[in-house]
């Protein structure tokens, strides 16, 4: 290392992005002389790990509730409606003989309820109340066979199951 006589200039720049990283260069005024020091904030770094997580988690919901509503289209544009008109006889029959569409709401209905049934019993006094009251509707909806009334209750009683499969 050389003798650098006294009274020589440093000069420290500090960059801080947004991003929590901190970026230091000192360089010699006389010599030119510049060394570089990047302090990079863990944290930060996990933080935007989660965020990417999120952001991906989220594309894969709109892309799923995407692909549901262009098969809804496609269904309507197929001579059938979203929620197909039911006779009398439709009460009756068996789920068997149900239109395709109407089964796989049901089915999928009665699949949510299994779980909600399951989680039921480890649910706290206020989340039973819901889960129990839920589950009723869908019941109803399914005996009646109310594809948007099936469809409605599940959604909420998905959130809820989704809600106290994670606490």
């Amino acid at each position: 290392m050389a003798e650098v006589p006294a009274g020589n200039q440093i000069l420290v720049r500090l960059d801080l992005d947004l991003s929590g990283i901190l970026k230091v260069t000192a360089t010699e005024r006389a010599t030119g002389l510049a060394k570089h020091v990047v302090i990079d904030n863990a944290m930060e770094r996990f933080r935007q790990r989660q965020r990417t997580d999120a952001v991906d988690r989220l594309g894969a919901v709109f892309a799923t509730a995407e692909d549901f509503c262009h098969e809804e289209e496609a269904f309507s544009s197929e001579g059938g409606t979203s929620s197909p008109a039911l006779d009398e006889r439709d009460l009756e029959r068996p789920e068997s003989d149900l239109p395709l569409p109407l089964r796989e709401v049901i089915d999928t209905a009665e699949s949510l309820l299994e779980k909600a049934n399951r989680i039921l019993p480890t649910a706290n006094a206020e989340d039973t109340d819901e889960l129990k009251s839920l589950t009723a509707e869908l019941e109803t909806a399914v005996q009646k066979r109310d594809t948007d009334a099936i469809r409605f209750i599940s959604r909420e009683l998905e959130d809820l199951v989704f809600y106290l499969q994670d606490a």
